[in-house]
This record gives structure tokens, sequence and C-alpha cells, in this order.
């Protein structure tokens, strides 16, 4: 699980100084990888040509403060980069081919815990929308209600 939720600023910079500020982050795409988080966490795949790309640069400011609420929904951001290289270029071009997101497009692609493929996007997703799409999940109901409240602002 460790291994699961490492922060890889090389892979997925965010442009924030405080790299605790980042949502978390797995080592790199492997189907393998996201198989053994389910149950465990939503993992959400980031599709892009290269981490310079404008929408990759986009989505990163998006969620630069999202730490909270994406640890909240077990959330785990995972960068996959069309010009990867060496080891991680079959995982890259596997999940490209097993969710349908060309090597030239910028895409997002929520997987429920279940790894299912339950929400899509072709542009950067402001996280009020990705919470919204997570909150009206049924298990995510079950989670919000068995879960204490959070506690008051001081």
């Amino acid at each position: 699980m460790k291994r699961l939720v490492m922060i890889l600023s090389a892979a997925f910079a965010f442009a924030a100084a405080d790299p605790s500020a980042a949502p978390a982050q797995t080592p790199g795409p492997s189907e393998k990888g996201l198989a053994q988080s389910h149950d465990r966490n939503r993992v959400l795949l980031v599709f892009a040509p290269s981490a310079q790309d404008p929408a990759y640069l986009e989505q990163t400011k998006l969620w630069k403060n999202e730490k909270a609420g994406f640890d909240d929904r077990q959330l785990v951001v995972v960068p996959v980069l069309a010009d990867v290289r060496g080891a991680e270029a079959p995982n890259v071009l596997a999940l490209e081919k097993k969710y349908g997101v060309d090597a030239k497009a910028f895409g997002v692609v929520l997987l429920g815990k279940d790894g299912h493929d339950v929400y899509r996007s072709a542009r950067p997703l402001r996280a009020d929308v990705l919470y919204a799409a997570i909150d009206a999940m049924p298990m995510r109901r079950a989670e919000m209600k068995h879960s204490p409240a959070p506690a008051a602002p001081t």
C-alpha cells in the first residue's frame, strides 16, 4: 500500500512548492498495480502526451491543493504519459489501449474501487466535478454514512 501512495514528483510534477500538498500518486502505471488497488482505492488515470502538455499542466494546477479531498475519497492519481520510455513504455501502451485513449490526447479516467471505468473527461477536470462524481457512487455514500464527521474548523 505504501508503494501505491508514494509521491512521484518527476512523473506528475505539481507547481506547488510543497510536495506534501499534492494528491497521492503511484510510482508508475501498470495493470498489476491497478489490480492491487481494487477494493482499497479509487484510481484516477491521467493520460497525456507528456508532462509538458498544456492540458496536463492545467490539470496539475486544478488539483494542486486537493490532497485532503483526494485522501478522504481514497483517490490515487496515476499519470500515464505517452512520452515515457524504457521499462514503463509497455504499461503505458497497454493502458492506452485498454481505456481507448489516444497517445496524442489528454484524458482522465476514474476507476472505482471495483476497477471499473466510472467517469471520463477529455479535458482537465475540476476537483468539485470529480468529487461530485465520486460522492454519488453507492460505495462512497456508504463510506460517508459510516465515517465520523470531520471536525469543525477552529
